[in-house]
């Protein structure tokens, strides 16, 4: 294989959070486990995600500290295609092939915490109408940047540094998007067409392809680093 195939494997790789307290990243029988300095067990804020979001978006992120508090406000790992209501358009199982392997590199992007990651909090701060899970959008990507594309002001008001970094003209080429979900500043539509596991699939491929192609020298660094290139 090649460096950038080895690449794209582990993008599209299950990660498992373990509970184990000391940094620990290895790779066993086709998954990536990871030990979570985050509070709780969220494979999108586990170690080996955080490694990835400093790699990917290290322009962005500048020199701060990703887990800083004041910082996961702006920033937070968040799963773009979730299982939740993937499932429900999907026979069972294919339903359980999704759950075990929708927790990958490839599935993982940044948002505002109260965006990405609601909670009875983000509705005691009345945010909860810029949630990504709401009704309306229920996890779809392209659902959540047309919002935010119709919304952007709204999003400004409220997420001036992230709405700064990821703008209408950028949002798709910083989040890896291009030839996915996007085409240019176009939001590709496919959430109402989902009939098969192999549809989310293909967005997954297609954005790790742009990912290699974009950090791939950098994230072969991380990953030989780790010892999970086999």
């Amino acid at each position: 294989m090649t460096k950038e195939e080895h690449v794209k494997k582990i993008l599209l790789m299950p990660i498992e959070c373990t509970t184990q307290k000391s940094k620990n990243i290895f790779r066993y029988n086709g998954r990536i486990f990871s030990s979570q300095e985050y509070r709780g067990y969220d494979p999108d804020m586990s170690d080996f995600a955080v490694g990835f979001y400093k790699i990917v978006y290290n322009e962005i992120l500048g020199e701060k500290e990703f887990l800083d508090k004041e910082n996961l406000n702006i920033f937070c790992g968040d799963t773009m295609n979730t299982c939740k209501k993937i499932v429900k358009r999907i026979n069972n199982s294919e339903a359980e092939e999704w759950y075990n392997e929708y927790h990958c590199l490839a599935n993982f992007w940044l948002l505002p915490k109260h965006v990405g990651r609601s909670s009875s909090c983000t509705a005691r701060l009345g945010l909860m109408q810029f949630s990504k899970s709401k009704r309306g959008i229920d996890d779809y990507v392209d659902k959540f940047l047309n919002n935010y594309k119709t919304h952007y002001i709204e999003y400004s008001r409220h997420f001036p540094v992230y709405t700064e970094k990821f703008t209408l003209e950028n949002i798709g080429d910083n989040h890896f998007l291009e030839g996915s979900y996007c085409i240019g500043k176009d939001i590709i539509s496919f959430s109402n067409n989902i009939k098969s596991i192999n549809d989310i699939r293909e967005k997954l491929e297609m954005r790790a392809e742009y990912i290699v192609c974009k950090k791939g020298i950098e994230l072969y660094q991380f990953f030989s680093g780790l010892g999970i290139i086999e």
